[in-house]
């Protein structure tokens, strides 16, 4: 068994060096498919560039300057200013990742002696054999602003929790059409106690969201056998408990009971051990002999008892019947009827909330609304046999008005948008249901010449918060939308203008 063990290593060992001192400018030696595999696709339509050029990796580069670009970087992360127009990956010319792969090459990248045309052939970030960066998360093609890449997997699975528990806090710019005005509109003002449900539910989500699972089971099903085991340790932690008198291991037992139910509850499909006592209580019925005796049995002889094992085929379904009710409640969280638009107390008299549970089509680009979210444009409302079909999720964001002015002589709003939620396009579709689509919204905004008052869509992410194991990493790209005050000769108003800043531009 050793000998073939050694074997094997000396064969993979052959097999890497092999792989370094193939010549440098074979491109096989690092891509994990053949590189004519995928044509590209052209993307010639973007905001940045030269028009009629070719918008390649090479042009990007071209007009990006490295040092603005990156805002943060350090062993396990960068962070980019991202362009507007840029997709995160594919078979473009140019991309996220292939910019991040061309300024942060890998090992066997940098093997190559034509660095440029080795990065245009990874059009996924699985194509390169050794590749160690990956995106915490996305941002739409037409969307700018900060963007987190992990260096590593261990770095990328830290980062991505804060989006997992939903505690990842972001904040984005954006101009919108018409001069949007909160105190012009009879808002209802709500308690911020009215949004807790939201938040909670949102959390949890994630974690049990679409469980795939045969027949009646789900995420968290609890088998007969397992049942048992769990009783079992249940019973044996409550003994110990009760046999511990020393101050100092009490409270060494509390800590680590605490530590390891605080991982578990993480996973959000299990009971905390409040509920298994309730379960235990209601549906177990077995007498005190009987359970000194279950304690250091193994389930194939328990099981031979009949009354032993009817008993704990009542808990096993108590326990999974309240474990399925929990999962309801987040995946269905309470349907408290929140106005789509509305303000909360003690905010700013420019701020209010946008609620709008949406949906997604599957092969259809654009989101769905429901029949009641203010929004008249037929092609964002489901029909009636698509709303019982179609999974609509609650939405909230939250919309700070900071300055009216013009963009290119049509009127136009600055405002700042918090996503409470995390659902696609939801910044975007929010942005219609309050009456001021985000300019450049080519997809949303129902313009006839979207390009009239700029060539990009301008919705910026400006901030990005992480908690990173009890660090806080915080990241903040610079505001393209730039507003002037110009003073009106002979009175004291003031006309203020929007520029947008384009990369190269």
């Amino acid at each position: 068994m050793l000998k073939s063990i050694i074997h094997r290593n000396h064969k993979l060992k052959k097999r890497v060096m092999t792989t370094v001192s193939e010549p440098k400018n074979h491109l096989q030696t690092f891509l994990t498919r053949p590189e004519s595999e995928e044509t590209f696709i052209e993307d010639n339509e973007t905001c940045w560039g030269t028009k009629g050029d070719l918008k390649d990796l090479r042009a990007l580069l071209d007009i990006l300057d490295k040092s603005q670009t990156i805002l943060h970087e350090c062993k396990d992360y960068i962070a980019i200013d991202k362009p507007p127009d840029l997709r995160m990956d594919g078979s473009y010319r140019a991309s996220v990742h292939k910019l991040t792969s061309y300024w942060y090459p890998s090992h066997l990248l940098r093997q190559q002696s034509n660095l440029l045309q080795a990065v245009e052939c990874l059009h996924r970030h699985n194509y390169l054999k050794d590749n160690e960066l990956r995106p915490i998360h996305q941002l739409d093609f037409p969307t700018s602003g900060v963007l987190l890449i992990g260096r590593n997997k261990k770095a990328a699975a830290i980062a991505g929790e804060s989006f997992v528990n939903r505690t990842a806090r972001k904040s984005y710019l954006a101009i919108v059409h018409g001069h949007l005005n909160v105190l012009n509109r009879e808002l209802p003002i709500l308690n911020a106690s009215r949004l807790k449900f939201l938040s909670e539910s949102e959390r949890d989500y994630k974690k049990i969201k679409d469980p795939k699972r045969k027949g009646d089971t789900f995420i968290g099903f609890v088998p007969l056998h397992t049942a048992f085991i769990k009783w079992q340790s249940a019973m044996k932690e409550k003994i110990k408990l009760k046999e511990t008198r020393d101050s100092k291991e009490l409270e060494e037992f509390h800590a680590m009971k605490k530590q390891r139910q605080e991982k578990k509850m993480k996973k959000a499909y299990v009971l905390d051990p409040k509920e298994f006592d309730q379960v235990m209580e209601k549906s177990l019925h077995i007498s005190e002999k009987d359970s000194i005796e279950l304690l250091d049995m193994k389930w194939k002889d328990v099981k031979c008892n009949v009354a032993w094992k009817n008993a704990f085929e009542n808990m096993t379904k108590e326990y999974n019947r309240v474990l399925k009710d929990k999962h309801d409640r987040i995946l269905n969280p309470p349907t408290e009827k929140l106005p789509t638009l509305f303000r909360v107390e003690g905010e700013d008299e420019n701020t209010f909330y946008i609620y709008a549970p949406c949906a997604q089509v599957k092969e259809r680009y654009k989101m769905m609304l429901l029949p009641d979210s203010l929004v008249n444009d037929p092609s964002l409302i489901p029909n009636d046999e698509q709303i019982e079909t179609l999974d609509f999720k609650p939405a909230l964001t939250k919309c700070k008005i900071l300055e009216r002015g013009y963009l290119s002589g049509k009127a136009t709003t600055k405002v700042e948008l918090s996503p409470h939620t995390g659902r696609r396009h939801q910044l975007r579709l929010h942005m219609v249901v309050a009456g001021s689509p985000i300019v450049g919204d080519i997809s949303y905004e129902n313009e006839s010449n979207p390009w009239e008052i700029c060539s990009r869509m301008c919705l910026h992410a400006h901030k990005l918060t992480l908690d990173l194991k009890g660090k806080e990493l915080s990241v903040m790209a610079p505001d393209p939308f730039i507003v002037n005050h110009i003073d009106v000769d002979g009175s004291n108003e003031r006309i203020v203008n929007f520029h947008v800043k384009i990369p190269g531009k």
